[in-house]
């Protein structure tokens, strides 16, 4: 990040995480309300596959902010070689 300071301006992020969210499970699931309706129904089973669902998309997030953040640094040094 060129020129950028150490600081970190949370409503940045707060932006960031939201439109990531949107992006990644889709405005149907962002409110959770379509999740809760369906899965409640099965009862004790159906909150461990929210968990289960919760962990995935978690997994799945941070994989794609390790992948985009190599990529970056790889164009930052190619960058410079070339």
């Amino acid at each position: 990040m060129e020129g950028s300071s150490d600081k970190i301006n949370i409503w940045r992020v707060i932006i960031m995480g939201g439109a990531f969210i949107n992006l990644l499970i889709g405005s149907g699931f962002t409110t959770g309300q379509e999740i809760m309706q369906y899965f409640v129904s099965y009862g004790a089973w159906g909150y461990a596959v929210v968990i289960m669902m919760f962990l995935l998309f978690l997994y799945v997030g941070c994989s794609f902010v390790m992948v985009g953040a190599e990529q970056y640094v790889y164009s930052k040094i190619t960058h410079l070689v070339s």
